[in-house]
């Protein structure tokens, strides 16, 4: 590939953040039609360029998604650190966010791990 320099500029954590938030979105408008639990209701909540998903109406409970000067970081509401990728290319050409195990994730797996428990864990 000849153009990998340029690939894996673009391969940064501002181009990534902003994917993961625009399918975030989307994956709290589909939580919010699914299911049969209607007592909790999702939200996407922007701030200071970065982003949370706070589940209200049950038991309140938050994700924040925030940009890190080399890859992405997921809190919750202890601030705890439930996930933190940087971010690589792969040599089939595609941006993943890489995890300190070494694993490579698509941008859906990191929403699924971030935020399966915020959706579908209460009770």
């Amino acid at each position: 590939m000849d153009n990998w320099v340029k690939l894996r500029h673009e391969c940064s954590p501002l181009v990534m953040f902003t994917k993961l938030r625009l399918e975030a979105e989307k994956d709290v408008k589909i939580r919010n039609q699914v299911g049969e639990d209607r007592s909790a209701i999702f939200k996407i909540i922007k701030h200071d360029g970065n982003f949370s998903i706070a589940r209200e109406g049950h038991e309140y409970d938050v994700r924040d998604f925030i940009r890190t000067e080399s890859g992405i970081m997921v809190k919750d509401k202890d601030e705890t650190v439930v996930l933190e990728a940087t971010l690589t290319l792969t040599d089939e050409a595609e941006c993943r966010l890489k995890l300190k195990s070494g694993e490579e994730l698509t941008t859906w797996q990191f929403r699924k791990r971030a935020l399966e428990d915020l959706f579908f864990n209460f009770s």
